[in-house]
């Protein structure tokens, strides 16, 4: 995977971060992500210290496109007009991934869950080790769930990979189903970061 993305590591006034960039790219069809509030593990223990020390203010995650990125970094440099701003960091991102791993043993229900895995979004694919594995027991036909052995059993364990959004798009439908345990939704970073000067965001 290619870098497609930009991570915006910006600090500023609590609650206001966000709403100001969408509401100024409203209509521009630029779609920005609060990596953190969708469940992205990104936030450090030192950004969190930093977060108490700073009160008022919060740290956010915006995830931008490459090809969005003049459009964002406009709404960012109208926003200091209103409010202080800063960078703290800039990383390149090729993409995202998380692990899964389930065991279900109703043929119905393991239907619909590999559906979501067969039909994966523009962008994204399992990675080389995942693995489904199926067993159809018919001795076992008519015993009771917790009996040791069961008629039908599907384990599958891997990991989902691939653009930013589809991966998102991916992990919220299996957010629904009880019995996928998912890892930890991780940005795919592309190098070390780029940090900016402690001043206020000028770009």
């Amino acid at each position: 995977m290619s870098a497609r993305y930009r991570e915006l590591v910006l600090q500023g006034p609590e609650g206001w971060i966000l709403g100001f960039a969408e509401g100024y790219l409203h209509g521009r069809g630029v779609r920005v992500l609060d990596a953190a509030r969708e469940g992205f593990h990104c936030v450090p223990l030192r950004e969190r210290i930093a977060d108490w020390i700073a009160g008022g203010e919060e740290i956010v995650h915006l995830v931008v496109r490459e090809e969005d990125l003049s459009a964002v970094n406009e709404a960012l440099q109208a926003a200091q007009q209103h409010a202080r701003l800063r960078l703290r960091e800039e990383h390149a991102v090729r993409g995202a991934r998380f692990h899964f791993q389930f065991t279900v043993y109703s043929k119905s229900h393991a239907a619909r869950i590999r559906k979501l895995f067969q039909e994966l979004p523009e962008g994204v694919m399992l990675s080389a080790d995942t693995a489904f594995e199926e067993q159809v027991d018919p001795t076992a036909r008519g015993m009771k769930a917790y009996a040791p052995a069961h008629p039908y059993e599907l384990r599958a364990t891997g990991n989902v990979e691939g653009d930013v959004w589809g991966v998102l798009e991916l992990h919220r439908k299996l957010r629904d189903e009880e019995l996928v345990q998912l890892g930890r939704l991780e940005l795919v970073r592309d190098g070390p970061a780029r940090r900016p000067s402690r001043r206020a965001l000028k770009r």
